[in-house]
């Protein structure tokens, strides 16, 4: 498996739930010369390299609104030509970016009433290509007769292959709660896409908005419990070996080790919020973005690497991204290591005897120490990244992004 880095955004929400409006009302594409954005291109830029692929994982508008679709594109655009050459963009909606106008005046017993319902979304996205933007195919109204929207990328220099899925094609204007739907057919799509035996090794990525596991602390007055029929998906991610599942729809980051019954180790990322007001993020979440990268496969075949996030905080014309905050910095994902075994390992990469040291807990501690600082013990970080482990001492750590912060 190559290297691979993948930015990850979401929950834009262009229109009135944004925490930026165009410079000109006239012209929704000078969304992009706004002081929020604008620091964002630059920081991203500064910190780092032209990712593989950029994925924006739903709820890219407030309200499926042509004007905030035209939002969307010339962000978009900015976005892929950030870095000089354009990179690959792949997008799935979300709740917010259903047509509320024509929710409101449809029909919902007829046959063509939930797909019509993107029809703003899907010239939003006939627009982009026209436009020269490098997006991903996409099929709604053509042969996937059932507006399940299927999005695939196949990039063979890099060995990624991703598949988008529409899990809000049941949601409407005023559904409560936005938990989405996972249909029979997606998770079979997914499962025949990704199981042919071409794509062994490669990075297997599945893009949707919604939640496939339920929040263990959703903030009061809202629901975050799993997309409907989820169950459908994990069979199809077990079965076809798939890597990384990546989402938003909470407005604040997550990270999930799933584990199959057959033993594959799946890891689910939900991204922070690129845009939206602070009432959209409950009031004290930054603004987030986040760089992915898949360094290798360990021994029993599962990926690990490393989430890098960004936030974003400020007001009206003045906005400052900066890493280091409370809910920024290095994250390593990857299968974890019980702590009993950690002490083996560090051990086996530094060559020392425990009669040598304190103890295994000061062990543990300089390990810890040594991989959140890359300095004087390095060869720790290397041997155990190498081998896939990441260090924490229960599994709560690290669904809540608190392993290897630095």
């Amino acid at each position: 498996m190559n290297k691979s880095t993948i930015l990850h955004i979401s929950d834009i929400q262009f229109g009135r739930l944004c925490a930026a409006q165009p410079e000109r009302q006239d012209d929704p594409s000078s969304i992009v010369d706004h002081p929020l954005f604008q620091s964002f291109f630059d920081e991203v830029r500064t910190l780092w390299d032209s990712p593989d692929v950029i994925v924006a994982s739903g709820d890219i508008t407030s309200t499926g609104s042509p004007y905030e679709f035209l939002q969307a594109r010339a962000f978009l655009q900015s976005l892929s030509k950030n870095w000089g050459d354009e990179t690959k963009v792949i997008w799935v909606p979300g709740n917010h970016d259903v047509s509320w106008d024509i929710s409101r005046i449809g029909r919902p017993d007829h046959k063509h009433y939930s797909p019509i319902r993107f029809a703003p979304y899907y010239f939003f996205t006939s627009s982009c290509r026209e436009a020269g933007l490098r997006l991903l195919s996409d099929d709604l109204l053509g042969s996937n007769t059932a507006g399940l929207l299927l999005s695939t990328m196949l990039d063979s220099s890099n060995q990624i292959v991703m598949v988008g899925l529409n899990s809000a094609l049941d949601d409407d204007y005023d559904a409560l709660p936005h938990a989405g739907y996972i249909h029979d057919q997606q998770a079979e799509k997914v499962k025949s896409l990704l199981s042919n035996p071409k794509l062994d090794g490669w990075l297997k990525v599945v893009v949707l908005h919604h939640h496939v596991v339920s929040m263990k602390d959703p903030p009061p007055h809202k629901d975050f419990s799993e997309a409907r029929n989820a169950q459908v998906l994990f069979d199809a991610i077990d079965c076809a070996r798939v890597d990384l599942v990546l989402h938003g729809h909470r407005h604040y980051p997550y990270y999930v080790p799933w584990t199959s019954r057959s033993g594959w180790l799946c890891h689910l990322f939900c991204a922070g919020s690129l845009a939206t007001v602070d009432t959209e993020r409950n009031g004290f979440a930054p603004l987030q973005a986040h760089l992915l990268t898949a360094i290798d496969r360990d021994s029993s075949g599962s990926v690990y690497g490393k989430v890098e996030s960004i936030e974003g905080k400020g007001s009206d014309r003045f906005w400052k991204w900066r890493t280091g905050g409370e809910h920024s910095g290095v994250v390593r994902f990857g299968r974890v290591c019980p702590p009993a075994k950690v002490a083996g390992e560090v051990l086996s990469a530094i060559g020392t005897s425990p009669e040598r040291l304190v103890g295994k807990m000061v062990l543990r501690n300089k390990a810890l120490w040594a991989i959140g600082e890359d300095v004087l013990i390095g060869e720790v970080s290397r041997h155990l990244e190498g081998i896939g482990y990441v260090l924490v001492d229960t599994k709560e750590d690290i669904e809540r992004w608190r392993a290897f912060r630095r």
